[in-house]
């Protein structure tokens, strides 16, 4: 699984790529299911509060977003925390990809 684009808003690119890294086995340990065993893109929308939790994430695109697979990894953006952005609120967008990448 590797991270494709993340576009931020209220923080910084690298405190949220960073904090996406940190828990990427949290991510993968989706791809152990059965049913889970897809390839594509997610894009996924992700909110946090003042706290550095997160309030809201959801999928926003990609070939995964109505799968299982898809399913789970929002779920883990959802239980992830970040830091206390300085703006108060903040979020982000990321694009996962999932599996070899497309060919054309």
């Amino acid at each position: 699984m590797t991270i494709e684009a993340v576009t931020v808003r209220g923080l910084m690119e690298a405190d949220a790529r960073g904090g996406v890294i940190r828990r990427m086995d949290r991510l993968t340990a989706c791809l152990a299911e059965p049913e889970n065993a897809q390839t594509g893109t997610l894009t996924v929308k992700v909110a946090i509060d003042a706290a550095g939790s997160v309030p809201d994430s959801r999928a926003v695109g990609g070939e995964l977003a109505t799968t299982p697979l898809g399913t789970c990894l929002v779920r883990v953006f959802y239980n992830m925390g970040f830091a206390a952005p300085s703006s108060g609120a903040a979020g982000f967008e990321i694009t996962l990809r999932v599996g070899a990448p497309a060919t054309p």
